[in-house]
């Protein structure tokens, strides 16, 4: 179980990406518990304890925001339960 599934309206067919950490562009966590979408087209996913993933619809990708803690700009914390872009573009991690 776990992972993500993404639906392209052109194909009208979903695909299902599992959880591979030792694989550059895979999904990092299996565990997925809020999505959002940024100004940009790129979709956040918060990962519960395991910071948030980031998928580029243009490349099919994901990349891994890690936890930095005492890093200025970086995620602070592990945990990502929700995230909210708010009108300046801002991402807000809860």
């Amino acid at each position: 179980g776990g992972g993500v599934s993404i639906y392209d309206p052109a194909t009208d067919r979903f695909t299902h990406h599992v959880a591979d950490p030792e694989m550059p562009g895979a999904l990092p966590a299996p565990a997925t518990l809020y999505m959002v979408e940024a100004p940009d087209g790129r979709v956040h996913i918060g990962l519960g304890s395991n910071g948030i993933a980031v998928y580029d619809p243009q490349t099919g990708r994901f990349e891994h925001e890690a936890p930095a803690p005492g890093q200025a700009g970086r995620l602070q914390h592990e945990t990502a339960r929700t995230l909210l872009y708010d009108r300046r573009g801002d991402l807000w991690v809860g």
